[in-house]
């Protein structure tokens, strides 16, 4: 059976012909070749010290292969939510046999989720279970041998659980400006990295940057350059920057664009900072944002790009009819504009008189009831109301939810896009996407979260 890479649109009375997120994880369902390869090493795994204090919680789970990569059998994560190790383990070689076919090792690396995204050396060798006669076999173990340069750490592993590879197949991990943790936001190795870290889609920020003008009065004026545009979120709530106070580090929107198929994440959300400009301003830049976007799509890249309306105007625009006007904009269902809910003033009406309509509705979580996202200062913030969460029910566009980083943020998000009295999404393939700093957190928790089989 062929690897299902990208869901297929789920038929229903409700959402029949929807654009739905993809996914990287395997599905029992759907994938067994893949788990069948792993299903050794499937599972949650703990290792504790001579105390019985837990040391590591690894939640072990297949992967789909890249596009061109790790053929036929995908990669095996090993996602580690916190401690010394947080970060994800990444093995893809079942090369290392005996002469009867049984693996003793497997070589791959621990990516650390740290500023410099640090990189060991991993081996992980799988031990069968002892068995004592009249008594039941002991539990399975693995032994994982860290390196780095020439200093070695070696834990044994006990399997504690199994994983729950439904959860991780039908919601989209996105990561937050690729990786958000540790000041990594909006680099272009942030961005690269995601999926070793567990993301099946990137958000990142695009800033159009100024320059400095002189006016015939003697007066500085801010002059935007819509034909820079930089993939940078400036410090604070700053909306944009002088050219000249971005770092080197960071890429023009056009490179990464060129290089998004050499991510491996299928996802793209991108999220214009634009409301400081004049409206005329404002359409060149989506203009010249969905020129960048389509390019790589019309040479035969996979990636599924949405565009993000944070503020009324955008949203006006997307959706009307002046965006379609000619190609390249919007030319293929790959490239499509989202909603973001919290952010605009008009959300319902433009929603009811959009001639184009978005794919996606985001949300901040500060503003969704029960996602204890700041829980002391939660009182500032006017959340959804019950009347727009029963219209979004009826609605058949995908759910993305941000920023969700820790177990109370990712319940509820899920809470309120599954439950039948909210948002009432039924949880099938794609319908849900959430956006995280840290996606190994993300994908450890749905793992491990047995009610979200």
């Amino acid at each position: 059976m062929p690897h299902q890479r990208i869901p297929k649109n789920t038929k229903t009375k409700k959402s029949q012909g929807a654009l739905r997120l993809p996914t990287t994880y395997a599905n029992r369902k759907n994938d067994n070749e893949i788990f069948a390869a792993w299903h050794s090493y499937v599972g949650r795994w703990i290792s504790r010290d001579e105390f019985g204090q837990e040391i590591i919680s690894v939640a072990f789970t297949p992967r789909l292969p890249r596009p061109g990569k790790d053929k036929p059998h995908g990669t095996l994560a090993g996602f580690i939510a916190d401690g010394e190790h947080e970060g994800v383990l990444f093995f893809k070689s079942l090369a290392n046999k005996t002469r009867r076919g049984e693996t003793v090792f497997i070589n791959g690396d621990l990516y650390r989720a740290d500023r410099n995204l640090t990189r060991l050396q991993a081996t992980l060798r799988l031990v069968p279970p002892h068995h004592t006669r009249g008594k039941k076999p002991g539990k399975k173990r693995l032994v994982l041998q860290l390196k780095k340069k020439r200093k070695t750490k070696k834990y044994v592993l006990e399997w504690v659980g199994a994983v729950s590879d439904t959860a991780l197949s039908t919601v989209c991990i996105i990561g937050h400006r690729g990786l958000g943790f540790a000041g990594l936001d909006n680099r272009p190795k942030a961005l690269s990295r995601a999926w070793y870290f567990g993301a099946s889609g990137i958000e990142f920020d695009i800033t159009v940057p100024y320059q400095y003008s002189w006016t015939t009065n003697g007066e500085q004026s801010r002059i935007p350059l819509l034909n820079r545009l930089m993939v940078y979120h400036p410090p604070l709530l700053n909306q944009t920057c002088d050219i000249d106070s971005i770092p080197a580090e960071f890429s023009p929107l056009k490179n990464i664009f060129e290089k998004l198929q050499t991510y491996s994440v299928p996802f793209v959300y991108v999220d214009p900072k634009l409301t400081w400009l004049s409206t005329n301003n404002l359409k060149q830049a989506l203009k010249n944002i969905t020129r960048f976007a389509h390019l790589p799509l019309r040479r035969g890249s996979s990636v599924i790009v949405t565009i993000a309306a944070s503020d009324d105007r955008s949203g006006k625009f997307l959706s009307g009819s002046e965006a379609f006007q000619s190609p390249p904009y919007f030319a293929t269902s790959q490239l499509s504009w989202t909603l973001e809910w919290t952010e605009v003033d008009k959300a319902r009406d433009i929603l009811a008189r959009a001639k184009k309509h978005p794919t996606t509705l985001s949300f901040n979580l500060t503003e969704i009831d029960g996602s204890v996202k700041w829980p002391l200062i939660e009182w500032l913030f006017k959340d959804v109301s019950k009347r727009d969460e029963k219209a979004i029910q009826k609605k058949s566009q995908i759910l993305v939810f941000w920023t969700a980083n820790d177990d109370d943020h990712f319940r509820g998000s899920l809470g309120v896009a599954k439950d039948r009295e909210r948002m009432g999404r039924s949880g099938e393939p794609g319908e849900i996407g959430i956006m995280t700093d840290a996606p190994h957190r993300l994908a450890y928790w749905l793992a491990t979260q047995r009610k979200y089989k």
